[in-house]
Parts: C-alpha cells; sequence; structure tokens
C-alpha cells in the first residue's frame, strides 16, 4: 500500500478508537463536506493516471510508428548502395574490356565496352537521384521538428 493509504486507514481507526463505536460518530456537515472532497480528489487521481496511461501509449504508438517510417529507409538506403556497387562494377569492366581491346587492336570489343559504360553511367544517375529523393524529406522533416 502507499503512504497515503496507509495514513488514511489509521485515521480512520483512530477516530474509531476515539468514540469506541462506529455508531458514536458524529455525522456533521464538516464530515459530509470532507468525504465529498476526499472523493473528488480520487476521481481527479484517477483522471490524472488515465491521461498519464494515454500519453504514454501515444507515445509509444509514434515510436513504433518512427521505427516502421526508418525501416524502409534503411532498406531504399541498402540498394541504392548495391545499385551503386553493380555500377562502378559495370564501369570498371568497360574499361578493363576498352584497355583490353586497345592492346589487342580489337575494333568490336569497344562497342560492348561503350554499351557497359552507358549502363553504367545511367545506373550511378539513377542511384544519385534516388539518394537526393531520400535525403530531400529527411531534410524537410528535420526542420519541422
Amino acid at each position: 500500500m502507499k503512504q497515503h493509504t496507509i495514513s488514511a486507514i489509521r485515521t480512520v481507526k483512530d477516530v474509531i478508537n476515539k468514540y469506541k463505536e462506529v455508531e458514536q460518530i458524529p455525522v456533521t456537515r464538516e464530515l459530509i463536506r470532507r468525504f465529498r472532497g476526499a472523493h473528488a480528489a480520487y476521481t481527479e487521481y484517477l483522471s490524472a493516471l488515465q491521461k498519464e496511461a494515454t500519453a504514454s501509449e501515444e507515445e509509444k504508438q509514434k515510436s513504433q510508428k518512427r521505427a516502421w517510417d526508418t525501416e524502409p529507409l534503411q532498406q531504399k538506403k541498402t540498394d541504392i548502395a548495391k545499385k551503386q556497387k553493380d555500377a562502378e562494377q559495370l564501369t570498371s569492366e568497360a574499361n578493363d574490356r576498352l584497355l583490353k581491346a586497345a592492346a589487342n587492336h580489337n575494333t568490336s570489343d569497344p562497342m560492348a565496352a561503350q554499351a557497359l559504360l552507358e549502363s553504367g553511367t545511367t545506373m550511378l544517375m539513377e542511384a544519385h537521384t534516388e539518394q537526393e529523393n531520400i535525403q530531400e524529406p529527411q531534410q524537410s522533416d528535420k526542420n519541422e521538428k
């Protein structure tokens, strides 16, 4: 039990002991007024507890929503990083083919290397655009807070 509960029980017990029997306690207007005040205070206490619980639940829901919002963002960042890595590999392979074609005086390999370079460049540009699109909403969210 809490301290105020124990104190209230002790007060009731002391009053009963003073009057020897419960029926002997005089019921005055002051006693009735204090009873009503105690009931109002208790009702207010319960209301405050309920508001606190509601606020706590709302904060918990907001926290979960933020967690759910960041998961897709992390996935997008991972996808963009993979896309950039793939584009870099295509560009690297295209450069290797160009070097081999130049060393072997081969005229057909540069066409394939050019296609790989275009592909890699396009992928890099797309990844860069996606990354900018992710960063813009984050910056606007920070500005709103």
